[in-house]
């Protein structure tokens, strides 16, 4: 509930951009998740200090990046600072949260680029090739996903249902990122309207004779509409 009010507070006092708030809702859905699953705690704003400082340590683990580590803990500031300031909590837990200095693991033409800007003024066309990019784009800025997942995730490894994809990182760990709404309807559309039979190709992404996408190809894809 409290989650739902803060997204609101985002949308309509603050007056944050689409993205922003798809980038948190994506965020607080990640954090949700993890609560769930770590601790049975089922309602993020019952968090305390050392279980958000775990979530942390899970994601850089996971090698997540710092920049994208950061983008959730500034997520998580503005929440609990929210909730504070209302007098839905007692003690803001973020207090003592340090953030990680930022590193350059992600590809340089994600890590320079302005996602956010950039998805509020593209057009895509609505074609194989646009749809796929589209889905491309979007799932670097809300999941945080590394390009080697992104290019290796199959048709199974989503679940439509929960709204998730489990995806394999490094040193083959396996790990489930939670998916907002709209890019499992994004997914949904592009595989109904554009993409091979699963008999012809399990891979979401593919080049255009179905083989799995490569990542030259991607930067390729990337490069073209940041340079737009």
């Amino acid at each position: 509930m409290h989650s739902s009010q803060f997204l609101n507070h985002l949308q309509y006092e603050k007056r944050c951009s689409k993205h922003t708030i798809t980038a948190y809702t994506s965020d607080l859905n990640a954090f949700s998740f993890f609560l769930k699953e770590t601790y049975e705690e089922e309602e993020p704003q019952n968090a305390n200090f050392l279980q958000i400082r775990s979530w942390i340590v899970s994601l850089l683990e996971n090698d997540f990046d710092g920049k994208s580590v950061n983008r959730k803990i500034s997520c998580l500031k503005s929440f609990f600072s929210f909730l504070f300031k209302n007098n839905f909590i007692q003690e803001n837990p973020m207090g003592k949260v340090i953030s990680p200095k930022t590193t350059k693991k992600l590809p340089v033409f994600i890590e320079k680029a302005n996602i956010e800007s950039l998805l509020n003024t593209l057009e895509f066309e609505h074609d194989f090739k646009g749809s796929r990019a589209c889905l491309i784009l979007e799932m670097f800025y809300c999941t945080g996903i590394r390009l080697n997942e992104l290019i290796n995730i199959k048709i199974s490894d989503i679940d439509f249902s929960r709204g998730n994809v489990k995806v394999l990182g490094k040193r083959n760990k396996e790990r489930i990122i939670p998916l907002l709404s709209h890019l499992i309807t994004l997914s949904e559309d592009f595989l109904s309207n554009w993409h091979l039979s699963p008999e012809e190709s399990n891979f979401l992404f593919t080049n255009a004779k179905g083989g799995k996408i490569s990542p030259r190809l991607v930067y390729n894809i990337v490069n073209a509409y940041l340079s737009t």
